[in-house]
């Protein structure tokens, strides 16, 4: 109620100052700021992301965890800290970060890590980067002169699919959360598992800038999604905000970061 009141008044504002109209930059930066207060590219870290699931996921409970994407562990060390008994799967195509975790985490046996990055085929992709170890780094090539990013680094990587490896090492058990941080490939594995989707309690995806290059629409993961999930965007100030119906406004081309949540498991 609060917010279409504020809207009005945003509104009326426009109208009766026209003037400010012709501020196309204060505009633009004031479509930013509404923006993030949905939560779109906002600031929201690991903890807090982790700080959400804790209100769906039993953290007294050996919980089945699949880090996909998992960089240098940093999402992984709040899954560690926060559900302390669950067996995490992490995935890292990139020789250098995946050595990284393998040391990191050498001592937990709770931890399995896989130098493999999940798609939609069996053997090997090329994997562009902007440096070593690259966040950022991507399965489809592209270039973003705003940021001076042009991902002309490569490495041959291995590639399996999601529901290879599920079918192999889990039989299908149940997944209490994959979180997916795949520049990009992250509906290319959903996708994968449509036929066992209903066997994940909570689903974590991101959907940004990468998916200009990969031509994935967010229209792609409601449609996918929607039957089976209850959708929400994180934010940072302590709100998951659902996304009840599509539209053309869920669009938005900036990192953010989603949380589906399975309405026959919770």
């Amino acid at each position: 109620m609060f917010i279409k009141f504020f809207l009005k008044i945003i509104k009326l504002f426009i109208i009766t100052f026209s003037n400010f109209r012709k501020n196309q930059d204060l505009i633009s930066e004031l479509n930013i700021w509404l923006g993030v207060q949905q939560g779109k590219n906002a600031p929201v870290t690991n903890k807090m992301e982790v700080s959400y699931i804790l209100g769906f996921l039993d953290n007294s409970k050996q919980n089945i965890i699949f880090d996909v994407g998992a960089h240098q562990g940093k999402y992984t060390d709040e899954i560690i800290e926060k559900f302390p008994d669950s067996k995490l799967y992490l995935f890292e195509p990139s020789k250098k970060s995946f050595e990284y975790l393998k040391n990191k985490y050498k001592n937990l046996d709770k931890i399995k890590i896989f130098n493999y990055c999940l798609s939609d085929t069996v053997g090997e992709k090329i994997l562009y980067l902007n440096s070593d170890m690259d966040s950022r780094a991507t399965l489809t090539h592209r270039e973003e002169s705003r940021t001076n990013s042009y991902w002309n680094e490569k490495e041959v990587v291995k590639s399996n699919k999601l529901s290879e490896f599920w079918k192999n090492e889990l039989n299908y058990e149940q997944i209490d959360l994959l979180k997916l941080d795949v520049e990009g490939e992250e509906f290319t594995i959903l996708n994968d598992i449509i036929d066992n989707l209903d066997k994940v309690k909570l689903v974590q995806f991101e959907f940004g800038e990468s998916n200009i290059a990969t031509k994935i629409f967010f229209k792609d993961f409601w449609e996918l999604l929607n039957d089976k999930f209850q959708i929400y965007r994180y934010t940072h100030f302590n709100q998951l905000i659902e996304i009840k119906e599509y539209s053309e406004y869920e669009e938005f081309f900036r990192f953010t970061n989603f949380l589906a949540i399975n309405k026959k498991l919770n």
